[in-house]
């Protein structure tokens, strides 16, 4: 292909290995070459890539193949991703990699399929002055649960309602050893993050607490509120609270936790159901009563340290209610996207094997756990009634 097209490439490929944080040698060392230079040599032009390298090259970036061979370049803009935990800081630079690179094959289907990509999240009123006022905080929750439509057990339809009516793009990732959940915004429009290998619970958790950054994104894009940031953790205490009070209504709490007492007294199994009837984590149910002051943050606090044992066995019940990992797949909305883009005739099998990042062999088996078949007779159209 020539000198022009190599330099291209290597432009590219050192923008993308830029992006997700890794030095020479990381990348070097992660496509399997023995030194960094020659990786270096791809990334001048002085050297053409093989096909076999240009594959392991597109999974390491989560980039397809058509990407590299195209002349679409790679984006300059540093988009900020806002983590809720990241433990492991050097390395997440990588997994916002694969999230943004989702995020941006979420927008290409959108855009096949002519669907609107832009969210319609209203912003909260809230700014600096009103972190910690946790008055507002449950009142701004309950107001967004109300407009929302919740009920009275908001968990249970927080997503799709998100996704379906605010087309937020909610995505479900590995994030083993990187964090807990994350959120963006880009020209793909808004999106959350969340790891696919947590409880139903967390993640529902995670979801609401996610959606508070995402509603007061332009407030607080300063350093200072990201990771490692002097006013990190105030937000993300706030973002908690929001959370709390979104997915457990205070009336709605107060009315179960009544009807529960025996005696000025209620029971662990008693905590346990009212945890998998708002389908949040046991903990973030306890802190809640706490800070309702209805249980004494003194006595859940010598729970969590002295019976922590019994509070680990309780939470594999809770922990499995509900919970199915093969559900929280990337998102079912992205997977449905995806099929309908081929059945339209808009994309090929092999480019709908590079959405779902696996092999093109693997497609029909793991679409058929969603119930969608890739034969030919499957989009099959039914009249509707009276018509």
């Amino acid at each position: 292909m020539g000198k022009e097209f190599d330099v291209a490439m290597g432009s590219k490929i050192k923008a993308l290995r830029n992006s997700a944080g890794f030095t020479l040698e990381q990348a070097a060392g992660r496509l399997g070459y023995k030194n960094y230079q020659v990786l270096l040599s791809i990334e001048n032009g002085e050297r053409t890539l093989k096909a076999s390298e240009l594959s392991v090259i597109s999974q390491l970036f989560h980039r397809d193949i058509g990407f590299f061979l195209s002349e679409q370049k790679a984006e300059g803009e540093e988009l900020l991703v806002r983590w809720r935990d990241c433990s492991n800081l050097e390395d997440r630079k990588e997994k916002e990699t694969e999230f943004l690179a989702y995020c941006e094959s979420y927008f290409d289907l959108e855009k096949r399929l002519n669907l609107e990509s832009r969210h319609s999240l209203d912003p909260l009123n809230f700014d600096e002055a009103d972190i910690k006022n946790y008055e507002k905080i449950n009142e701004l929750a309950e107001n967004r649960a109300r407009q929302f439509e919740l009920g009275l057990r908001p968990a249970c339809g927080l997503r799709k309602i998100l996704e379906e009516r605010a087309n937020v793009k909610v995505l479900f990732l590995d994030l083993s050893g990187h964090g807990s959940a994350a959120a963006a915004m880009g020209r793909f429009g808004a999106a959350i993050l969340i790891n696919r290998k947590d409880p139903l619970g967390r993640r529902n958790y995670d979801i609401a607490h996610e959606m508070f950054h995402l509603v007061t994104w332009d407030k607080f894009r300063g350093e200072e509120y990201s990771v490692g940031g002097d006013k990190y953790r105030d937000l993300e205490t706030t973002a908690n609270a929001f959370a709390s009070a979104l997915l457990m209504p205070e009336l709605e709490i107060r009315r179960e936790f009544g009807q529960k007492l025996k005696n000025s007294r209620i029971s662990l199994v008693d905590l346990v159901g009212m945890s998998q009837e708002f389908q949040v984590s046991l903990d973030a149910l306890l802190w809640r009563l706490v800070n309702l002051k209805l249980l004494d943050r003194a006595l859940v606090g010598k729970f969590f340290t002295e019976e922590r044992h019994r509070l680990d066995l309780v939470r594999d019940s809770t922990n499995a209610c509900g919970c199915n990992e093969d559900e929280a797949f990337i998102s079912g909305k992205y997977i449905y996207l995806a099929v309908k883009a081929f059945k339209e005739g808009l994309v090929s099998k092999s480019k709908l094997a590079a959405y779902l990042k696996m092999n093109i062999g693997d497609v029909a088996q793991v679409l058929a756990k969603y119930g969608y078949t890739l034969e030919d007779d499957a989009n099959e159209e039914l009249a509707v009634a009276g018509r």
